[in-house]
């Protein structure tokens, strides 16, 4: 989805919580498996990742039955989704102009 398989863009937390929120935002009942694959991280990071979104109220936990728990995004977590989301695209953007000056130079 979002990361570029590669040797120089490593994830950030705060990428992994774009991930995690952009996800949510399509599907609530997503399955912490499912996000690990998206995140590239361990079920435990994972569970710590949602609980800090939870803790600074970005989403909720909801139960759905014993065994599911769906993760509702909150208005506040919609705003940081979308502010979050402009902010990455910025940032590549600034990274393709930068390439293409890069490759339009004569000695290259």
């Amino acid at each position: 989805m979002f990361f570029l398989e590669g040797e120089f863009f490593e994830p950030t937390k705060k990428m992994r919580h774009l991930i995690l929120l952009d996800i949510l935002s399509q599907n609530p009942s997503t399955r912490q498996n499912i996000l690990c694959k998206y995140t590239k991280t361990s079920n435990a990071m994972v569970n710590k990742y949602l609980h800090e979104l939870r803790s600074d109220g970005l989403i909720e936990f909801v139960p759905v039955d014993k065994k599911s728990i769906m993760y509702k995004l909150t208005a506040v977590g919609v705003a940081e989704k979308d502010k979050l989301m402009k902010l990455y695209q910025s940032e590549l953007a600034k990274y393709y102009e930068l390439m293409c000056f890069v490759c339009a130079r004569p000695d290259m």
